[in-house]
């Protein structure tokens, strides 16, 4: 049964991806495509940023997903809030890291860039959001190290964001499927 069913913490939004990234087909993988797509303009839509949001945004509790970064030589990923602005660069209401150019850093609305010193190259990235504890953490799962933590009192509904060159997957959790008889 456990190879019959898969779980993935998150589903990209498709309203919200820009027009020239490419979904995949149950919403987990997001790509940039050969050119831009004829889709509606609608608000929710980024039009400045190669981004798209997860389908469900958060105002509370603890969430956590892992992102298969693998083979891409550019990707940001973390959190916007719902606010953020999608006409220009949502960087105004965003909390992430990202790898460019073979350097990673970490970026804030409040903060400057600051440059992440990494020993290996990151293949997959554990991202952790604590709503209520005003905390996002990111961390690389091979190793189980730490990459960053940013502290920061949440106002808003905060929604996974996720931008690339090349290809990034959402990875399905494992799912624990225990069978009770009765008597």
């Amino acid at each position: 049964m456990k190879d019959m069913v898969s779980y993935s913490p998150l589903i990209l939004g498709p309203n919200t991806a820009h027009r020239g990234l490419v979904l995949s087909e149950d919403l987990t993988r997001v790509r940039r495509g050969g050119g831009r797509q004829k889709l509606p303009d609608n608000p929710e839509r980024f039009d400045y940023d190669f981004s798209v949001l997860s389908s469900e945004g958060f105002n509370s509790g603890t969430h956590s997903w892992d992102v298969q970064v693998t083979d891409s030589t550019f990707w940001a990923l973390g959190v916007s809030a719902e606010s953020v602005q999608r006409k220009r660069s949502m960087w105004s209401g965003s909390w992430g890291i990202l790898f460019s150019g073979d350097e990673y850093s970490a970026r804030s609305p409040s903060g400057p860039v600051t440059p992440l010193s990494l020993k290996k190259e990151l293949q997959r990235v554990r991202v952790n959001l604590d709503w209520n504890r005003g905390e996002l953490s990111f961390s690389n799962p091979d190793t189980n190290t730490r990459i960053h933590t940013f502290s920061h009192t949440f106002t808003e509904k905060m929604f996974p964001y996720f931008n690339t060159v090349e290809e990034v997957k959402i990875l399905p959790l494992k799912v624990c499927v225990t069978v009770e008889q009765s008597r």
